[in-house]
């Protein structure tokens, strides 16, 4: 039964899209915290190593994101504005529901913490898939 569903799962366009995505923002996440651990140890103040791993992170996703995720074609400079835009209200999103969790309605720490993450990934899936890197029209066939 599982099987089944995965298959269908890998067969359909945008779950082969949602599947690279999660497996591309999972492993991009550790490796930005891997290179953020080695700055602090290697003396770099906090703040100079999550601004040189969030501008690294960026490009690199966006990269990730257009090439692999989404496999887009979609004008290069146009995309990559609007990535950037949707990194920042994704940041803004995060900071303003996280209160709402973890303050306001006294959840614990580790559920906001997963809850307002999972909330964004599922808000930055649907701007990039509907947006961001939106397919062409398809044409139709003559």
């Amino acid at each position: 039964m599982i099987s089944a569903l995965f298959q269908k799962l890998k067969s359909s366009p945008t779950s082969g899209a949602l599947i690279r995505y999660i497996v591309v923002g999972a492993s991009m996440n550790l490796l930005a915290a891997a290179i953020v651990y080695i700055q602090r140890k290697l003396g770099v103040p906090h703040e100079i190593a999550f601004a040189v791993t969030t501008v690294g992170s960026l490009l690199l996703n966006f990269y990730l994101q257009r090439s692999f995720v989404f496999r887009s074609n979609a004008a290069i400079v146009r995309s990559l504005i609007l990535y950037t835009l949707l990194y920042a209200s994704t940041y803004l999103l995060q900071i303003s529901i996280y209160p709402v969790f973890a303050t306001i309605l006294g959840w614990p720490e580790i559920l906001s913490v997963l809850f307002t993450v999972g909330v964004a990934a599922v808000y930055s899936f649907v701007v990039l898939s509907l947006v961001v890197f939106k397919p062409p029209p398809e044409r139709p066939e003559v």
